[in-house]
């Protein structure tokens, strides 16, 4: 199997937007309904490729609520 062979069989194993979406929903309830979250005063995140989950709620949440 060749490169192009593998990022083609890669992106089509990934799911749609809407399964992204939705996994993404699902990761930040989860992170945001945490205890580690609730006590922690800094966090860490990032700005998501398109594969990959999307946290902008939890990154929000975390600056609306004076968390670093």
């Amino acid at each position: 199997m060749n490169k192009k062979e593998l990022r083609r069989r890669l992106r089509a194993s990934r799911g749609s937007t809407q399964e992204r979406d939705t996994q993404s929903a699902a990761i930040c309830r989860h992170i945001l309904t945490s205890d580690a979250y609730a006590y922690a005063k800094v966090i860490a995140g990032y700005a998501a490729l398109p594969h990959e989950a999307d946290i902008t709620a939890v990154l929000e949440a975390a600056l609306a609520q004076g968390k670093t």
